[in-house]
């Protein structure tokens, strides 16, 4: 596909084409080419996720508020496949990040997922939204949950349990709709250490498993590839890489997985320059 892309050259076709035409078909090849590997780059995330996780992507558009759970090292794409679900059963909502870390004051926790009140407390000058309802009908997704001490785990297990929440200086509760995607890179031997028993039996219920880059070499070499592909239209230069470059690839254990191969192979083609060759001494590892 990308070959016959390739041939394609909107400003050689000049019969029943003006110049603004010709910029149109353009942009229109350069977006389908962007599409094209984002879905690929998504077949890669598929390729990582575990048998199971597999079969339950495909529940997710009958159930589009149900709550799912992500854990994978890190840098193997949890924040993209979270993304994918979103826009899979949610598509036109609005998709909501926050960390872990955010939340981690207690004190703190109530004001940022539920908003507050003009005047609910020292500084509160304005209403202000919280993480749920600006998430409402969409995607609320708490990266990185480990990170939470025991009470705000007890706070939002409340909140996950009731699908109700009360903005801070109000008295009425309000209904919840939306779903909360929850991810951590913690080894699942130390779930009972950073994790309280009944938060972790309520998030764990419906758990997405993203193997480590190492378990599937076979789409390291693609995958480096399509990098090549983006550095190359970002820079008109058509980067290759060396035999050598491949074998010291296919050789790195990728602790920082997806992100880190994508940093390396960018790196890569800085290190190299004009010279279109991505040799295996310009792959810092």
């Amino acid at each position: 596909l990308d070959t016959y892309l390739k041939e394609i050259n909107p400003n050689a076709i000049k019969i029943g084409f003006d110049n603004d035409s010709c910029f149109q078909l353009s942009r229109q090849v350069d977006r389908f080419k962007s599409e094209i590997l984002s879905y690929s780059r998504l077949a890669y995330l598929y390729a990582l996720l575990d048998a199971p996780s597999r079969r339950l992507l495909f529940h997710c558009k009958l159930f589009p508020y149900f709550d799912i759970f992500i854990h994978g090292e890190r840098g193997t794409g949890k924040t993209t496949l979270a993304r994918y679900i979103h826009e899979l059963t949610n598509a036109g909502s609005k998709f909501v990040t926050v960390s872990g870390a955010e939340l981690k004051n207690p004190e703190l926790l109530h004001s940022l997922l539920f908003g507050h009140v003009k005047g609910s407390f020292t500084g509160a000058c304005s209403n202000r939204k919280g993480y749920v309802e600006e998430a409402m009908n969409g995607t609320l997704f708490i990266d990185d949950i480990h990170t939470l001490p025991p009470a705000s785990q007890q706070c939002l297990l409340t909140f996950l349990q009731e699908r109700q929440y009360r903005r801070l200086g109000e008295s009425s509760m309000q209904n919840a709709c939306l779903r909360v995607i929850t991810a951590t890179n913690v080894p699942e031997s130390y779930f009972h250490k950073v994790f309280e028993p009944d938060f972790l039996d309520r998030i764990r219920h419906t758990i997405f498993r993203i193997n480590p880059l190492r378990s599937c070499r076979n789409i390291i070499l693609p995958m480096a590839k399509d990098v090549l592909q983006d550095m190359s239209t970002r820079t008109g230069i058509n980067y290759k890489l060396s035999p050598g470059a491949c074998q010291k690839l296919l050789a790195h254990d990728w602790p920082g997985n997806i992100r880190e191969l994508k940093a390396v192979v960018e790196s890569s083609c800085f290190v190299a320059g004009l010279n279109s060759v991505v040799d295996s001494s310009f792959l810092r590892l």
